[in-house]
């Protein structure tokens, strides 16, 4: 099943290898010889890779967070009504 948190080391892993991409550009670019186009290609390859490991980190932070929060509730709340269910009248 896909689960949206394994999402976090694919985008990791996704931007490191554009970074490495964005590098080899680089160096043909720089070292080897200039081709048309390669400007673009750099800086595609080096923005993308930026958006992947920003994507990874931000995946990683937000989801967490709303598990462990279900968690310590579903921990915490055994026999107990769900206090966000709980309507607002008073109950005897």
């Amino acid at each position: 099943m896909w689960k949206s948190y394994s999402l976090t080391p694919l985008m990791a892993a996704v931007g490191a290898n554009l970074f490495v991409l964005s590098d080899a550009v680089l160096a043909v670019q720089r070292f080897h010889h200039p081709f048309s186009g390669g400007r673009i290609n750099l800086l595609g390859t080096y923005f993308a890779a930026q958006g992947g490991i920003v994507l990874s980190v931000v995946l990683h932070h937000t989801r967490p967070r709303f598990e462990t929060q279900n968690a310590v509730l579903s921990r915490s709340d055994q026999g107990r009504p769900d206090p966000r269910q709980v309507s607002g009248k008073c109950q005897s």
